[in-house]
């Protein structure tokens, strides 16, 4: 009981100092950022006027910090058009006049990366990749020849299906085929190829990430540059992830960067993505995940953290997949993920208690890189919802590591709700208990920040 006394006292010590006044007085006017800050649905026609209530709003009446501005599908004026810019204009005028901060949603919609399209229009080779492969069994010894098909060529590899040899017969192949003296025995002849297969970015490619900056990030800083920094505080993507395309989403630049990683191509291990290969099996498997989680990690979280960096705002968002213990089929390794995250983020959605056994990961990726703050997108598509629940899931997620709350959501047009709950002035049962409820979240909020010593 000592220890547990002596941590909670360091723990209010060190958070003190993270308001404007004393302890005591930010705990009973918990500062404005602490309080939490729904993602904001823009699904309506955005008017100057009605922006401006809504914050408004959403100040007086919600007590909210501020919001996240989340253009979707039924977005008017057009996303990233001069009209949208005009409107976004506003809420950043009107957050300004307010004292609310802004986070910077980079994408319609979700997942994160296909710039409202642009990015298949604009990039067509930057965007997601599949690696394929096309096989054929041959008993040898005889001469065989192929084609090599669609897509960038990422190697060729003979397996004696009674030996498990691999050998790569890459360099078989001449202006779009390939020819070999097939040995005596039986062999599966296998061609890999990496197929333009997708319509967001190619997550594992910096280069691409960069190019999918330039349509969103860019556009925005060139508006508003006088904003980033002081209204708009930080960015956030969402569900960035490696589960479409057959869960073979791969890139194109893999093979020269496992061979500057490790020293030699990883060409021979790629049948084990398809067959089991003998004894090597599970060692060739893990080690094309973990550098393809690897790539991922350095690939869109650290371009888009370094792009924050320089622009002076902090770098938060989520990874898919945050309610298994092990999502590496969603998103690789989470631990990996977060390296390069200002803001570790929880993805609590769906309905309470939904994701409990991987909540942890992300919080335990902000304790290990030392992070002292850990988002949480919460309450969205919640099967039932009421007030009490604000506080039912607010609780659980303050448990399981979270300091930072970004209720989902806010909706510009309440009456058509695409993802409930409504959390905002707008609903009749949650609008009344928003205040008290942002008091209840600051207070959470300052007491859980301050440093690892609180972890």
């Amino acid at each position: 009981m000592i220890k547990h006394m002596a941590t909670i006292i360091l723990c209010l010590a060190v958070s003190s100092v993270l308001g404007a006044g004393s302890l005591d007085t930010d705990f009973k006017q918990p500062p404005m950022q602490f309080r939490s800050q729904p993602l904001w649905h823009m699904n309506g026609t955005l008017e100057t006027g009605e922006i401006r209530r809504q914050l408004q709003a959403a100040h007086d009446k919600s007590g909210f910090s501020g919001v996240a501005v989340l253009p979707v599908k039924e977005t008017e004026p057009k996303y990233l058009t001069e009209d949208y810019f005009d409107r976004y204009g506003d809420i950043l005028e009107t957050s300004k006049r307010l004292g609310m901060s802004v986070i910077f949603y980079d994408d319609v919609g979700f997942p994160s990366g296909s710039a409202g399209g642009q990015m298949k229009r604009r990039f067509p080779n930057d965007v997601a990749h599949r690696l394929d492969k096309k096989e054929m069994d041959v008993e040898g010894p005889t001469d065989w020849t192929a084609t090599i098909g669609e897509g960038v060529f990422m190697g060729a590899v003979a397996m004696n299906l009674q030996t498990w040899e691999r050998r790569d017969i890459s360099d078989s192949v001449r202006e779009g085929k390939i020819a070999w003296r097939v040995p005596a025995g039986t062999w599966k002849l296998m061609l890999f190829t990496c197929v333009n297969a997708g319509q967001d970015v190619d997550y594992l490619n910096p280069a691409s990430v960069d190019r999918f900056c330039s349509l969103t990030y860019d556009q925005y800083y060139k508006r508003f540059s006088n904003y980033f920094g002081s209204v708009i505080t930080m960015n956030f993507f969402d569900d960035i992830n490696i589960r479409k395309l057959s869960g073979r989403v791969w890139t194109p630049i893999f093979n020269e960067r496992f061979q500057t990683q490790h020293g030699r191509s990883p060409v021979t291990l790629y049948p084990a993505l398809w067959y089991d290969i003998g004894p090597d099996t599970t060692a060739a498997r893990v080690s094309l995940h973990d550098f393809r989680a690897e790539l991922l990690a350095e690939g869109f979280p650290r371009r888009v953290n370094e792009w924050c960096a320089a622009h002076g705002i902090r770098s938060t968002g989520h990874a898919m997949g945050q309610y298994h213990p092990q999502p590496v089929f969603l998103a690789g390794d989470h631990m990996k993920f977060y390296r390069h995250c200002d803001i570790p983020m929880i993805d609590s959605i769906h309905y309470y208690g939904h994701g409990r056994p991987g909540f942890k990961l992300t919080s335990s990726a902000s304790y290990s890189y030392d992070r002292p703050l850990t988002a949480v997108e919460i309450y969205g598509n919640y099967r039932t919802f009421d007030k009490a629940m604000l506080y039912r899931s607010g609780m659980e997620l303050f448990a399981r590591g979270a300091n930072v709350l970004l209720p989902h959501g806010m909706w510009y047009d309440p009456d058509k709700v695409r993802i409930p709950p409504l959390i905002s002035d707008f609903s009749g049962d949650v609008g009344p208990a928003l205040a008290s409820y942002n008091d209840w979240v600051a207070r959470a909020s300052l007491l859980l920040q301050g440093g690892a010593s609180c972890g």
